[in-house]
């Protein structure tokens, strides 16, 4: 075997100040070799890739509409803080004040609320339109947005690509490759016939023994490195040796022929021209090989040998995942099946436990079993002197909680703290349970983010860029289902049947208590939301410092110390989920919860800055990501305002809560035909009632639109644009290749430039990822 050594000191230990520099050349730089400032626009982000660019874009942009929501907002917030629906004992913390439960300030002798805000009386079925108006305001002011955005975002790519000369630039991708007899330099003369080819590359299928062979690489370093400093018969080199025969072994199982790299199957390839004006050329003479008529109608010129090639813009060299290019469709369907369901059990682990949480914390009494005692001890409970009085000195302690909790925390702990003790207990058993249950699904969304990633990789993806938009996703779905959709379902009761175990919560509707109960734990955990994540995060760093130093002097090769104070990568797909989380759990309660409006606008704020930081600062320079990503969450955002709108209609629309004239005697005739029932009785959960009303109707009548809008833009429109593209199109402007302005530039004049920026060869022997890999394939 050759010995493969990586450098080290002149003693042959590994040296600390090699590993931190190696850390610093890793980190992010901007095109001048300077590190960029905190207050760097996303534009000039823009120098990593598009990808970066447009999510500090999106979430800039994102943080100052969401500030423009919390303004229309606030009257709504006044609104509910001035009544006095939730009564003292009720009150968990301050935050149900916010909450629509809490409208209303009295009831006159005819059964219609009064609101007073700051003197002034309202009626509340004369506000309530006014509420509804102000929720539609806000939701137009989000759809702007998510237009807006869809523009910018081309925009941006547009101009990204423009300012920035890549590797990709220059380069174009070839599929359908014989699977035998390729090589890179037969790639580079058959395209050498549209302009001089700088760099061929020929993926291989490396029957997923990367892995191995780095792994190999790394125990043959730690093996010279036992040889050198303890000698041959040294315990330790011995068992590295049997360890590096099993090794073998496992890889002889996989390559029983020790064939080299360029032996091994072809997959596809990659060619880099000198000039741009040559890729231009290349991509419009295989401008229909994406099709079989295109193919068989190839000119034998442009085929390899008599194989016919499809020939596409090649993505970054950064962005390809070199050992996932061999898996099929095939094979990865069967590893998005697996991983899919293994998430559907994790998130019904994760249900199970939040439903043990909530059903403890509703195990506790509250104010509905008190109300069901008073009428049966009313006595006991207007007896002021009860503490004192020995007829009552063998009640219950349940009892005893009622009537303390009927005089109110203050005068109970100022008057009758010693007979009072139990309600103290079960007041504070009650909030330790709603903070412990709001963390506890925290912390279930933080370490369920990273199983997803470990699951997503699992997947076998053949770009970055869709490695982080599959995490997005899965991430995404976790964390809005445990934040919004499970707190939801185990607090609601869908059947009378006391024997189900599951489904049997307190609430048939957004009555006022639920608002005081489960609304207050939604607004904690969209607290908690906001500072946890970003704490970890910049916590993370000075304990990654301690672990460095604590673990220095057992790296036994300069490779392991490198590998140790490297810093970490800025996870894009778990940013994004982390914000689109805020956005649609914010959205979909606000109606009745205005608050999580500001909250969410602080939220996205905080990880706007947190994650600049982070990346300038603290991590290393990621991949050259696509606008892919921001693409799909952009797609996303109309979903959360069709969820928003649908309840808010429910909760707005409630006559019980919210008392709201109906639009018209006309349309209720109407509406009791159709809905076959008698709306105006204001049944509690009648669809027509609430569809009707004047705080209703209005964001009703919005989602109607919005809803006919998004299946029109999903089917009508995205037809129509396939069709002007087939009647317009032709062979010569299959692929219009924007040439950067300035077209006099080469590769080779700018590979000094692009190498600033990150990966520029599609080599991967030249990649660092993979170089250890390669570079013990054929010792």
């Amino acid at each position: 075997m050759k010995s493969l050594q990586f450098p080290v000191t002149g003693d042959g230990k590994p040296n600390v100040d090699v590993a931190q520099q190696f850390a610093f050349e890793d980190s992010v730089f901007d095109l001048n070799g300077r590190k960029m400032p905190l207050t760097a626009s996303p534009k000039r982000l823009g120098d990593l890739g598009v990808g970066i660019q447009l999510y500090f874009d999106f979430t800039k942009i994102l943080g100052i509409i969401l500030f423009l929501m919390s303004i229309l907002a606030v009257p709504i917030i006044m609104v509910n803080s001035a009544g006095k629906q939730v009564a003292y004992e009720d009150q968990k913390t301050t935050l149900e004040l916010t909450t629509l439960g809490n409208q209303g300030n009295y009831m006159d002798a005819d059964g219609f609320m009064y609101i007073e805000v700051q003197g002034q009386v309202y009626k509340q079925t004369d506000i309530s339109l006014v509420i509804s108006l102000l929720d539609v305001g806000y939701c137009l002011v989000f759809l702007l947005f998510i237009l807006a955005f869809r523009s910018r975002e081309k925009a941006v790519s547009q101009e990204n690509d423009d300012d920035h000369i890549t590797p990709a630039d220059y380069a174009v991708e070839i599929t359908r490759l014989p699977v035998h007899g390729v090589t890179s330099k037969q790639l580079g003369d058959l395209f050498s016939q549209f302009g001089p080819v700088v760099e061929a590359a020929v993926a291989r299928r490396y029957n997923g023994v990367i892995s191995k062979y780095k792994l190999r690489f790394r125990l043959m370093n730690k093996l010279n490195f036992l040889r050198a400093t303890l000698g041959e018969a040294h315990k330790k080199v011995r068992k590295m040796k049997n360890k590096m025969q099993k090794l073998e072994a496992e890889i002889a199982d996989v390559n029983p022929d020790s064939r080299s790299m360029d032996d091994l199957e072809c997959v596809r390839g990659y060619v880099v021209f000198d000039t741009q004006s040559a890729r231009t050329a290349c991509l419009r003479a295989y401008a229909w090989s994406n099709t079989w008529f295109g193919r068989w109608m190839m000119p034998r010129r442009y085929r390899f040998g008599r194989t016919a090639l499809r020939v596409d813009p090649a993505p970054e060299p950064g962005n390809i995942l070199w050992a996932n290019l061999e898996v099929t469709s095939k094979e990865r369907f069967k590893r998005k099946l697996f991983t899919n369901t293994f998430t559907v059990l994790l998130l019904v682990i994760s249900f199970g436990l939040i439903y043990a949480a909530k059903r403890a914390q509703q195990s506790l009494p509250n104010t509905d079993d008190c109300s069901a005692l008073d009428s049966t001890y009313s006595s006991y409970f207007m007896d002021m002197n009860a503490p004192n009085d020995p007829a009552y000195s063998d009640y219950s302690s349940e009892l005893k909680v009622c009537w303390c909790r009927s005089r109110g925390w203050t005068t109970a702990l100022s008057s009758y703290p010693s007979f009072c003790s139990d309600f103290f207990l079960q007041v504070a058993q009650i909030q330790g349970l709603t903070f412990c249950s709001s963390i506890g699904v925290v912390i279930v969304n933080y370490l369920l983010k990273w199983t997803l990633r470990a699951l997503t990789k699992f997947e076998k993806h053949s770009s970055r860029t869709v490695l982080m938009r599959e995490t997005m996703i899965k991430v995404f779905l976790s964390q809005f289902l445990n934040t919004a959709a499970i707190v939801l379902l185990v607090n609601a009761k869908f059947n009378d049947d006391t024997t189900a175990s599951i489904f049997t919560g307190k609430y048939v509707d957004f009555d006022r208590s639920w608002y005081s109960s489960v609304g207050a734990s939604i607004i904690i955990m969209m607290i908690l939301n906001c500072v946890i994540p970003p704490a970890v995060t910049l916590v993370r760093a000075p304990f990654q410092r301690c672990k460095q130093r604590r673990l220095a002097k057992r790296m036994q090769t300069q490779e392991e110390l490198n590998k140790l104070y490297r810093l970490p990568r800025f996870e894009i797909a778990t940013r994004y989920a982390q914000t689109l989380n805020t956005v649609f759990v914010s959205l979909l309660y606000s109606s009745g919860l205005p608050i999580l409006i500001p909250l969410a606008t602080i939220c996205v704020f905080i990880a706007y800055w947190v994650d600049k930081y982070m990346l300038l600062r603290k991590c290393r320079k990621p991949p050259a990501y696509d606008n892919r990503i921001s693409k799909f969450a952009t797609s996303m955002l109309p979903l959360s305002l069709m969820l928003h709108s649908a309840f808010a209609v429910w909760m707005l629309g409630d006559g019980a809560t919210m008392q709201s004239n109906y639009i018209s005697n006309t349309w209720i005739s109407s509406a009791n035909s159709v809905f076959g029932s008698d709306v105006s009785a204001g049944s509690s959960l009648s669809v027509g009632d609430r569809i009707l009303r004047l705080s209703g109707f209005p964001i009703f009548v919005f989602l109607v639109l919005l809803t006919i809008g998004f299946i029109l833009s999903k089917t009508a429109v995205k037809m129509m644009r396939n069709c002007w593209r087939c009647l317009c199109c032709c062979c010569s402007n299959r692929y219009k290749v924007d040439i950067s302005p300035d077209t006099n530039a080469t590769f080779k004049s700018e590979l000094p430039r692009m190498r600033k920026l990150g990966l520029a060869s599609y080599d991967i022997r030249n990649n660092p990822q993979y170089r250890e890999a390669i570079a013990a394939f054929n010792i």
